[in-house]
This record gives C-alpha cells, structure tokens and sequence, in this order.
C-alpha cells in the first residue's frame, strides 16, 4: 500500500528533488454498457470522456464519466467487429476493422458521422498512438514483407508512411492494441519473441533481446520500466533493450499492461485486474469483475486518474483515483518566474497550485486567510528550475477567500482563492 504523505514529508521530497504525487482512493465501480458482445479496445480520453470498439461494430462514446455510454456507430462502419479504438477529444475519434482489407475510419462530430481515412488491401491494422492533438501513428501486420507503418499530423484525416521502412522478421505479425508511446518512445509487440522500440516516433526502429514470449499481447512502460507477454509475464528495466520473464498473480493469459500514471501499473487476467503502486515491483488483485477483460486505459487529468476496463461480455469496469501531492516537469525550462491561478477555483475540498521557476534558488508557497494569517505551508525549501504542480487539500478549513504567495530571490506573487463547501 502506498504510504500518504503529510505535508512536511512532501515539501521534505521536494527538498530532495523527489517530487512525485501520491494516488489515493483508487475505487472499481462495475457500469453498463447496453451490449453483450465482446469489447475489444478502449480509450479513455479524459476523467468524463472515453469510446470503445467492439464486435459487430458496436462503437460506445461517454461524456459524463461512464454515467451514460451510447453507441455511435453506423454506416460505413456496418457490423465489422472493431479491433482498436483511439479518441483525441470528446468529438474526434479514430477506428480500425479488418473484415478482408483493414480499414481506418475517423469522425470529427462525436461518432454522428463517420469517414473511412485509409484502407489497405491485404492488410490489418492493430493499433493507434498520438503524441500529441496532431501528430500520431499506426502500426498494422506486414504487408508485402513489411510492417503497415503510418504517420498522420492532421489528427488522423491523412496517413502517409514515408520513411518509415521496417522489414518483416519471418512470418511474424502483431495484436490489436499492442501499442504504447511516451513522448518520442515508441513499442510494440509481435508473435515473433520481440518488442519493437523506436525513440524518434515511429521513423526508425530497433528491437534488444528477444523476450523470450512468443507473443506480446501487449506492452505498457513507464519510463525505462516496462512489462509485455501473454501466458508468460515479461519485465524490461532498459527500455525494452533486455526482457526477462517475471512472475506475476493470476493465471492465464495477461492482456492490456497499463503505466505512464506516476509508477502505476495495471494488467487484466481473466475476471480479474491486478495493480502496482511501486513501478511494479509488486502488484496485488484490485478488482474482480465479471467476464475475460480484454484491454484497459487508464490517463490522468489534473489531479484525476481515471480509464476503463471491457471484457468479452460487454461488461465495463471504470477506474477512478486521485493524485495528491506535488510533482515536476522538468522537460522544459521555464523561461520566467510565473504563478498560475489555481484550478479549480472554487474549490471543495482540494485544488491544485501550478508555478514555474527557471533557476534552481529557496522556494516558499504559503496560504493565508482573509485576515492575512498564515494557515499553510506548502513549500519551503530548494528547488531545481521547472514547472511545479501541487495539491492543496482544505479538508478541515471553513469557507472563505484565501490568498496564497509564492516567493523565491526577488519574485514575490500572491493570488486569491475561494473554498466553497
């Protein structure tokens, strides 16, 4: 179980530069999707919006955090079973099906009209990845002796495949939704003992040692820390460089590895959904549901960790989390001192204090009351340049407007806070 940090010991972590949020309150809850066919792929966009594919082109879409899932297929889609599933926003979405040839569709008007983007004869496409609102990529079995690699930077309206040339390996071929990214870093897995990896987003690749798996239904990192396999369970702490096998809980075969939320990873085995608090060092069961799930995703928005799971009886588990503490980008060095408002504002009973430095110098974010006392300390002590997130919780304050101050060397700015409960 991962240990709750008090607020000494968290500006103490930010002293020492181990600045990483702590997830609390992590919570199944069983919701109804409205079918009973298989679901095949999900994808969680934010904390209220999701879609998910399945077969007989059932296409499910959520706005409100699961609340309601309603089905927006249709034509052209038809009744082709879809295999993977990626949505940008709450309106734009991509699909793949692979009835003889494969075929991508995209809608821009949350699943009311659908476009088919690409096609290819003989072809099967297995997964989507975007790094960012434009620019992603796809990956498909190897067609004419090479892999279906494609690259879109218009949201996935156009695919081009220009350079990127990757020559199939024998007779291997990949799984849907065995796909993951991380920035530039790229995987994905195959029926041949490799994980292929690139780090410049899909232009070249490379693969280390096989894994030793036949199969690699799918992957998941974080970081230089990652997992792959099926029947046999699979550990990489390189990147992908070296795999080795690992024993982890359940039996049978392991589906939709998950990471890339603080040192979280999830996997399902049959009914059940194991976890990881410690970058997988360790995982325990955390929910057993009904149904084989079959693939999972999982994001984090502001301070929520939320996704869904979908299993092969139309069953649908959604994850819900939150991230308390403080945490720091440093991929890019902020060229001024800057304090943002608050988010939310009001708030009841947490919210979240963003700032940016961009030399390393005494950092102190204090919160005072209307009175002008002091009521908390958020931070004290020395930081690198970068930019910070840091959850306030106001559980046991009254309402009313308080004010908090950031001040480092000879930059000093307060704003104004509303706690309505």
């Amino acid at each position: 179980m991962k240990k709750h940090f008090s607020l000494s010991a968290i500006a103490l972590l930010v002293i020492l530069g181990l600045c990483t949020g702590t997830v609390t309150a992590q919570t199944w809850t069983a919701q109804t999707s409205g079918v009973t066919s298989s679901l095949y792929s999900v994808s969680a966009v934010d904390q209220n919006v999701g879609w998910i594919g399945g077969a007989s082109g059932v296409v499910l879409r959520t706005t409100d955090a699961g609340t309601t899932w309603t089905d927006v297929g249709g034509s052209p889609i038809g009744t082709d079973d879809i295999y993977s599933i990626y949505g940008l926003d709450a309106n734009t979405c991509l699909l793949t099906t692979s009835p003889s040839a494969t075929y991508v569709y995209r809608t821009t008007d949350g699943g009311a009209t659908w476009a088919q983007v690409f096609t290819q004869t003989g072809g099967f496409m297995d997964a989507f990845e975007f790094k960012d609102a434009n620019t992603g990529m796809m990956y498909g079995d190897p067609v004419g002796g090479r892999w279906s690699l494609w690259m879109t930077t218009d949201a996935g309206a156009t695919w081009d495949s220009t350079g990127m040339y990757l020559p199939q390996a024998g007779t291997e071929a990949g799984w849907n939704n065995s796909m993951w990214s991380e920035g530039d870093n790229v995987w994905f897995g195959t029926s041949n003992t490799r994980v292929y990896k690139s780090t410049d987003f899909g232009m070249t690749w490379t693969f280390g040692a096989t894994t030793g798996s036949a199969n690699s239904y799918s992957v998941a990192f974080n970081g230089s820390m990652g997992f792959t396999g099926q029947s046999v369970t699979l550990m990489s702490t390189d990147g992908g460089d070296n795999w080795s096998s690992v024993t982890l809980p359940g039996t049978g075969t392991a589906y939709a590895f998950n990471g890339g939320v603080t040192d979280q990873f999830w996997y399902c085995r049959g009914n059940q959904i194991y976890n990881s608090t410690d970058n997988g060092a360790n995982f325990t069961s955390q929910y057993t549901g009904t149904g084989t799930y079959q693939d999972m995703s999982i994001k984090l928005d502001g301070t929520t960790i939320r996704g869904w799971a979908v299993t092969s009886s139309g069953g649908i588990a959604m994850y819900n989390a939150s991230l308390i503490g403080i945490t720091n980008n440093q991929n890019e060095i902020p060229s001024s001192y800057t304090l943002m408002q608050n988010y939310p504002n009001p708030f009841n009973p947490a919210t979240t204090i963003r700032f940016s430095i961009p030399k390393s110098g005494v950092v102190s974010l204090k919160v005072y009351n209307i009175l002008g006392k002091e009521v908390a300390t958020l931070v004290n002590g020395n930081l690198n340049p970068g930019t910070y997130n840091i959850n306030w919780d106001a559980n046991g304050y009254a309402s009313g407007v308080y004010f908090y101050r950031l001040q480092t060397g000879n930059f000093v700015e307060t704003k104004k806070m509303i706690l309505l409960k």
